[in-house]
């Protein structure tokens, strides 16, 4: 899923990069179906390369970025695909409303010492879970 505006004719393996595009496909493993798309690919690889090569050399972060599964994607290709919004549907608000008695409820659960918090999940592209706060 790699578009650029230009296509080269060939993949550029004299390039200096392309043995880490190339670790990083076999580390992710990613396959392209021609060596046009695999080019498309090294090019928005290289750009995500470069970006976190420039900003892990500045001073100040407190954090650093790195090569992950989405180093072939354009921010607007991973926005596309991953930061879709799909909104749950509305329900129809009750008219009436009963409150339980809450005077035995705990000011504050430690929701992280009973279990209850998992690590965060790469969930792609499904929008169903996208409000599912903790499971």
């Amino acid at each position: 899923m790699c578009y650029v505006a230009s296509i080269p004719t060939a993949v550029a393996t004299h390039d200096p990069l392309m043995s880490a595009f190339e670790k990083w496909m076999g580390d992710f493993d990613r396959a392209y179906k021609s060596d046009t798309e695999k080019q498309l690919c090294f090019e928005v690889f290289k750009t995500n390369f470069h970006f976190i090569e420039s900003r892990n050399k500045q001073t100040g972060l407190t954090y650093t970025v790195g090569l992950n599964q989405f180093a072939d994607l354009t921010n607007s290709e991973f926005l596309a695909k991953y930061a879709t919004l799909t909104l749950p549907k509305r329900r129809k608000a009750s008219t009436s409303h009963q409150y339980a008695n809450l005077s035995s409820v705990p000011t504050s659960i430690d929701w992280h010492s009973l279990g209850a918090v998992t690590p965060v999940k790469d969930q792609g592209q499904c929008g169903k879970y996208k409000f599912e706060s903790s499971t």
